[in-house]
Order: structure tokens, then sequence, then C-alpha cells
């Protein structure tokens, strides 16, 4: 049997942790309350992957996405861009996706 070759080109990490998320163009003019939460599953040097509530999800493949990724055991939270590069139905209420980095604030 064949195995899956494997794409990444970053090494990926287990990463549990909460974040806040929302549309590039709406985060900097918007208030806080325009950010959504989800929650971090892992992470690597290249992207991020993401589980979040299916009804808060109204973008696509190739939206520009603000995030505040927290850093455990410290008060920081670290401001950075992603383009959504794949987005997975989990069930009736969750999905997964997959966030490139672009860049940081």
């Amino acid at each position: 049997m064949l195995e899956k070759q494997e794409k990444r080109r970053h090494v990926r990490v287990p990463y549990y942790h909460s974040l806040q998320y929302g549309m590039h163009s709406l985060t900097f003019s918007l208030p806080q309350k325009f950010l959504r939460n989800a929650d971090i599953l892992d992470i690597s040097s290249g992207g991020v992957r993401i589980r979040t509530i299916s009804l808060e999800t109204n973008f696509e493949i190739g939206s520009i996405l603000f995030l505040n990724i927290p850093i455990p055991r410290m008060p920081i939270i670290i401001p950075t861009l992603g383009k959504v590069r794949w987005i997975k139905l989990d069930n009736n209420k969750t999905r997964q996706i997959g966030i490139e980095f672009t860049m940081s604030n």
C-alpha cells in the first residue's frame, strides 16, 4: 500500500489554545466585537490549523484573515495575517481551516 506523501514545507506541532480571528478588511476598522473565537489545533512556521463554528465562517479559500495568536503562559498575543488555504467541514457545527501565514504586523 502506498503511503500518502506529506506536501507541507514546515513541521506541524500540536498547539491547543484559543485565538481570535477576523476578516482582514474588517478587523482594522471595526471594534473587537467583530472578532470571532476559534481553537488552534496545530501550528508551524508556515501556518496554523484552527477549528471554528461553521456558522461563523463566512469566508472562502483565498480570504485574508487577521489572527491574534497567544503565547502559552505569557501575557503576549502575536497579531498576524494569514491566507485561507483550505476549509474542511468536521460536522454540522464545526470546520477545520488551514491558514498560511502571509506577514506579521
